[in-house]
């Protein structure tokens, strides 16, 4: 084995040693990994697994979901800023896009309407509501509306819950929601 072999294969474990320290030390903070993105006036931005879009007074909450995993996206609103205006679940399609494919995941859409000058706060967990354990993910909004109903801003947090074995919602699989 030649000088530069060796001294590449040390500079790759000293890589790899390194990386596995510093995942090693984010693990122990015991935090869950979190995105955090926001818009003002009229725009849109992506989540893990999702969308967020502001259209002059509305709101649209786009998140992977698939109600045969048994997770469903629960919805609380708090403020009278925002009225929930619509939540629906839109299949996933086939490959050739003909049909959507039983067991198949999709989308879960909540709409909010601005009603009147103020903030509201949108928290949706997507959770099994039998279990009593954390949710799985949750995003929080937290919206103002200005006058005449008009969302000036949004901001969203997401959190991921930390893999505890089999996670379905890791895979990409989603779930329908209901508001609570």
């Amino acid at each position: 084995m030649g000088v530069g072999r060796r001294f590449g294969t040390a500079a790759l474990l000293l890589a790899a040693a390194a990386m596995a320290a510093l995942l090693g030390l984010a693990a122990c903070t015991g935090e869950s990994p979190q995105a955090k993105t926001a818009v003002s006036g009229n725009g849109s931005f992506a989540l893990d697994g999702g969308s967020v879009e502001v259209q002059d007074d509305q709101l649209r909450v786009s998140l992977d979901a698939n109600p045969t995993t048994g997770y469903t996206w629960m919805m609380r609103l708090d403020g009278d800023a925002l009225e929930l205006a619509g939540d629906e679940f839109l299949n996933g399609q086939s490959t050739d896009g003909s049909r959507a494919v039983v067991g198949s995941g999709g989308t879960q859409q909540f709409t909010f309407q601005g009603l009147a000058p103020g903030e509201a706060t949108v928290t949706l967990e997507y959770e099994r509501p039998w279990e009593e354990a954390d949710p799985e993910k949750m995003v929080v909004l937290q919206v103002t509306v200005g006058d005449d109903g008009i969302i000036a801003d949004a901001a969203a947090e997401m959190t991921a819950a930390e893999p505890a074995g089999e996670s379905s919602a890791g895979s990409g699989s989603g779930a329908s929601g209901k508001s609570a």
